[in-house]
């Protein structure tokens, strides 16, 4: 889903409320209304939380499960050695 794919689904969604509303008695139109900029809100607020625990939980990922910088190096030299010995050849 594209970005303004999502902005006019939620568009029309509230659009969809105000035209609810209008059909309401009393203070129903008032309280839709507010139910509905309070569901946006969090559900705004929901998927901020949610990005920022994917970008939290990949910086953990990078940080503890890749190899640091000495450590590749050495591993790199580990199997350069091991392709140049003759012993570890396939037989």
């Amino acid at each position: 889903m594209t970005r303004a794919s999502a902005i006019t689904l939620m568009s029309q969604s509230f659009t969809g409320a105000q035209q609810v509303a209008t059909t309401l008695p009393g203070d129903g139109p008032t309280l839709l209304m507010a139910a509905a900029k309070t569901a946006f809100t969090e559900g705004s607020n929901l998927a901020y939380s949610f990005g920022l625990l994917a970008v939290v939980g990949g910086l953990l990922l990078v940080t503890f499960s890749y190899p640091r910088k000495e450590q590749q190096a050495k591993t790199l030299e580990e199997y350069a050695q091991a392709d140049q010995s003759p012993d570890t050849a396939p037989r």
